[in-house]
């Protein structure tokens, strides 16, 4: 409760929004992860709002099978649930009454090693929304990487197939791990980011000794030429200190990323360390911080920095002009609003050398999973495809694009009339399946008959009318005429033909009517 409330800013919820989500978050114990350390094991749950909740952690062997002796615990803190360790445990699963069937246990993550396995990860924050991705995970993953970060833990809860293709190749290169966040229980996306801090907090504890929570649109840069994050963490020598903070320096996104890659031009243009450098001032101390922490030594987090620590942890302050926060704020005001949002007052870029390393870094890895290659179909050696009974590929791609050439000539065409004369000399309609010999009066009522196509012809229609079926259409003159020559407009559009002599459903501007006809393919067709 705490946390939803206090860390969400509620002034920018409704409070009767608020009450009905509180049921669904604390409806039931989802299980997210099980991590053991040397004298205990964390079991994190996407829950919120069970602070103090008494529950039962239940042990499960190799093979899933249960092991007696269940341990009564609390939901503390938030999300999070200590465990006494167990001999030969290796899953793990919750329950609120002893009596309770458990869920399907999780796995246990084994985190028991002398020396973590990373030294400076990072924790991003859930992706979700409908802005485009796969442009600003590349920028992420690659800019950290620059700055000494060497594992990433990635929360999704939803993205675009084509976003997904981009973390799939990190995920397959070792990169990131990537966690799921999904709950049967229905609350906003942005609930699930304290779920993400909770979790990652706990996964990345003696695992890697330095962890930074982040969004996907902030990157901590330095300020000098060589620099880089994990040189400053290397040369922090004082044991107690457990907590690093940054300052917050705005830079405005006035666009969504594009939707997808289409060549270098259009990725160097769009890129967003190279397009967005309207800048506003360095935040003061303490507003919208962000922060990276020694996990061991957190006691619970929050989102801009911890909200507790074990005695003794000492924080430090990163200088302003050695190193900020670069958020690149989208202008779009999706989720939580304005905030502080201001004019920028200056334009600020990347330090030059660090810019070229990282558009490089981009380009490679862009290229590599988007840059497709197309196929022939003379590629494929004969004997692929005869061997496993298919046919020639060469055959079957001409037949498709046969296909389709036939769906688009069978489509329908719009013509927009707009005359102050009618001639039937000047202005005839040439001759099709389906046409008209010269413009009618005004309202005058014309008749369409609808020819079946015969097979292997050019025209498909899009209705099942019945051979030689009569349709009927009602030619609108349009109130604003021109007074000297003729204009036809042809549009081409996929309206089916049926039901249009009903004006009113298929002409909303009643100032521009328009009239349907059939494609024609024949020389004669205005232009």
């Amino acid at each position: 409760m705490f946390y939803v409330v206090v860390i969400h800013n509620p002034r920018r919820v409704q409070l009767t929004e608020v009450s009905e989500v509180m049921n669904n978050l604390r409806a039931n114990l989802s299980l997210l992860g099980a991590y053991v350390y040397p004298k205990h094991i964390s079991v994190t749950i996407t829950s919120q709002n069970l602070f103090n909740k008494k529950v039962y952690c239940r042990y499960f062997d190799c093979h899933r099978r249960e092991i007696e002796m269940a341990f009564e615990s609390r939901v503390f803190p938030e999300s999070t649930v200590y465990c006494g360790r167990r001999a030969g445990a290796k899953f793990m699963s919750l329950t609120e009454k002893l009596e309770e069937k458990p869920q399907p246990p999780v796995p246990i993550l084994d985190r028991t090693q002398p020396e973590p396995e990373h030294f400076f990860s990072i924790c991003l924050a859930p992706l979700y929304g409908d802005e485009p991705k796969w442009m600003q995970i590349v920028e992420f993953i690659e800019h950290y990487k620059l700055q000494g970060a060497d594992h990433f833990y990635i929360y999704l809860i939803e993205v675009s197939p084509y976003d997904r293709i981009i973390l799939d190749d990190y995920v397959r290169t070792g990169e990131i791990d990537l966690i799921i966040l999904h709950d049967r229980f229905e609350r906003p996306d942005w609930l699930f980011h304290m779920v993400e801090v909770f979790d990652c907090l706990q996964r990345s504890k003696y695992h890697s000794k330095w962890s930074a929570f982040i969004d996907i649109d902030e990157r901590m840069v330095m300020n000098t030429a060589g620099n880089t994050v994990a040189n400053y963490l290397h040369n922090i020598t004082d044991p107690k200190v457990g907590n690093v903070k940054w300052r917050v320096q705005t830079v405005l996104k006035t666009d969504d990323s594009p939707a997808k890659y289409e060549n270098d031009s259009q990725l160097f243009s769009e890129l967003i360390f190279m397009k967005y450098l309207d800048t506003m001032p360095v935040e003061n101390p303490g507003v919208r911080q962000k922060c990276i922490v020694r996990p061991e030594m957190i006691g619970a987090m929050a989102i801009h920095s911890p909200s507790a620590m074990y005695p003794g942890t000492k924080e430090v302050s990163m200088k302003a002009e050695n190193g900020v926060v670069r958020h690149y704020r989208n202008t779009k005001l999706r989720v939580f609003g304005a905030g502080n949002l201001r004019k920028p007052t200056h334009s600020t870029r990347l330090e030059p050398t660090f810019e070229k390393d990282l558009l490089d870094a981009v380009f490679q890895r862009v290229r590599s999973v988007y840059d497709i290659v197309p196929l022939n179909c003379r590629d494929i050696a004969h004997r692929v495809w005869a061997g496993h009974g298919l046919r020639d590929p060469c055959v079957v791609e001409a037949e498709k694009k046969q296909k389709n050439t036939t769906r688009a000539e069978s489509k329908w065409w719009v013509m927009a009339a707009k005359s102050s004369s009618v001639d039937a000399t000047d202005h005839q309609i040439g001759r099709g399946p389906v046409g008209v010999r010269q413009d009618p009066g005004e309202n005058q009522e014309i008749s369409f008959t609808w020819f079946e196509p015969k097979i292997g012809s050019n025209m498909e229609p899009r209705q099942d009318p019945g051979e030689n079926q009569e349709i009927s259409f009602t030619w609108f003159e349009p109130k604003n005429r021109i007074q000297h020559g003729t204009e036809r407009k042809w549009i081409r559009e996929g309206t089916k033909a049926r039901g249009l002599t009903d004006s009113q459903s298929h002409y909303p501007d009643q100032s521009n009517k328009k009239l349907l006809i059939p494609n024609r393919t024949n020389p004669g067709t205005p232009k």
